[in-house]
């Protein structure tokens, strides 16, 4: 069984690992890894993920560039053994994971208790 991580999405994107904080490429890739985040456990499509990375300037080498950018996740994930994972879906992507690890869905979760109560 792998580390639990994790990730931070409100401010500054952050994914923290057994060995601190992950390394998680540049912006695009970054970006790629917070739109996976969002969609937690849910298949995000291929076209969301390149429409998010490139919207109207979408260049030819968009598929092979975000194959490139999952392949880079799935290494550093994979290097610091966590215990999350990108699988491949169809027709897209899919961060598995706990939930409770991002900072978004316990505090949206926290924020639904508060006013339950």
């Amino acid at each position: 069984m792998g580390l639990r991580m994790n990730v931070r999405i409100l401010g500054s994107l952050e994914v923290r690992g057994r060995g601190g904080e992950l390394a998680l490429g540049g912006t695009k890739q970054r970006a790629v890894f917070a739109m996976l985040a969002l969609q937690c456990n849910h298949v995000v499509s291929v076209d969301h993920l390149i429409n998010g990375l490139w919207a109207a300037d979408r260049p030819e080498t968009a598929g092979n560039a975000l194959q490139v950018y999952i392949s880079r996740i799935r290494r550093a994930l994979r290097n610091d053994e966590t215990d999350i994972a990108v699988r491949h879906r169809k027709p897209g992507y899919v961060l598995e994971m706990d939930t409770e690890r991002i900072d978004l869905c316990r505090f949206e979760r926290l924020a639904r208790e508060g006013l339950g109560a």
